[in-house]
């Protein structure tokens, strides 16, 4: 089992109740931040502050426009459709692509243009972590779709939420000094609580097989207990989606105990930066992304993956540099296969 432990403050870590909380500046370095980038705003230099996700901000009028930039890092098509759930529970079986369980977005329409959300059961860290036409996007407004998109043909309809400041935190926990309002005071989380009781229910099945069922089964219901309450809602308290979510009853075997572990990281973890270097050390990283892009390559109207795909055994990794090379000497320094 997991072994107690305290953050810098003598908090011992946990999950913080609520799961957009994690996220915000006002509660920066909580019990369940473990390693965290460091951020601060005004404090003379934007370089100080968040500058990695300055270009994320949603685009062109708002939330806190004019004048703001860039609307990239978008979610995709896909990774919308990972949050649809049936009887509570992710779709493990692949299925979330299928006809009648993607969610239902506003691509091609306009922001004026008559858009009903979707009505069907999802999680609800889609709503803290994907920007949806007609949901309360932070405490800004309800999203208003492409009026906020820098490209809808480019990129999707979808704008990420995660490390995007509160209009409560403007002039306070972002820095307006520079050319995009975009830098915070947001940390970023590169090892937190939640991604450590992920990473405990992965190491109980690789270890321990069958025997380490149950507490995997305990950690990643740790995880989805904390989803459970922290349904996003409109200023009427009511709940802004059909939110639909479940712990699980039991792991039956370590086969679906594996799927479920690898499926709730990436539900949890979306745009922390974690997914691809999971599908790496898993060995899957080909497959997964080669049907990825076979299913997300035909809804962009500019054709932005045509022509994309994952090679196995060079894509894994990046080139070396061939100057450091050089340096070096190649029987010193040898290239990455297939470069």
């Amino acid at each position: 089992m997991i072994a107690n432990g305290k953050t810098s403050n003598g908090k011992k870590y946990d999950l913080v109740p609520k799961f957009p909380d994690v996220f915000k500046a006002s509660n920066d370095n909580n019990e369940e931040s473990i390693w965290a980038y460091q951020s601060a705003a005004n404090t003379g230099s934007v370089n100080n502050a968040n500058p990695e996700f300055d270009l994320n901000w949603p685009y062109n009028t708002g939330p806190d426009g004019p004048g703001n930039c860039c609307s990239f890092f978008q979610p995709t098509f896909e990774s919308a459709n990972w949050y649809r759930t049936s009887a509570g529970l992710p779709l493990l079986d692949g299925s979330y692509n299928a006809p009648g369980n993607e969610v239902v977005n506003d691509m091609n329409l306009e922001s004026g243009d008559p858009f009903t959300p979707d009505a069907g059961p999802l999680d609800p860290r889609i709503d803290h972590t994907i920007g949806r036409r007609g949901l309360p996007y932070l405490d800004w407004m309800d999203f208003p779709g492409k009026a906020w998109i820098r490209n809808q043909p480019n990129a999707g309809p979808y704008q990420t939420k995660k490390f995007v400041y509160y209009k409560a935190d403007k002039g306070s926990l972002q820095d307006n000094s520079s050319w995009t309002p975009g830098y915070t005071a947001i940390n970023f989380p590169i090892i937190r609580f939640a991604d450590v009781l992920l990473m405990a229910a992965e190491a109980e099945i690789a270890v321990n097989g069958a025997g380490g069922i149950a507490n995997a089964l305990t950690y990643v219901n740790k995880v989805r207990a904390r989803a459970k309450n922290s349904f996003l809602k409109r200023a009427d308290g009511t709940n802004a989606a059909n939110y639909v979510i479940n712990t699980y009853a039991s792991f039956p075997d370590v086969a679906y105990a594996t799927k479920a572990i690898r499926f709730e990281r990436q539900l949890e973890l979306h745009s922390e930066g974690h997914r691809f270097f999971d599908l790496v050390r898993w060995g899957v990283a080909a497959p997964v992304l080669n049907a990825f892009l076979a299913y997300e390559t035909p809804k962009y109207g500019l054709g932005a993956l045509n022509g994309a795909s994952f090679e196995a055994g060079v894509d894994e990794l990046l080139p070396l540099p061939q100057s450091q090379i050089d340096l070096l000497g190649s029987d010193i320094l040898k290239q990455n296969p297939g470069y």
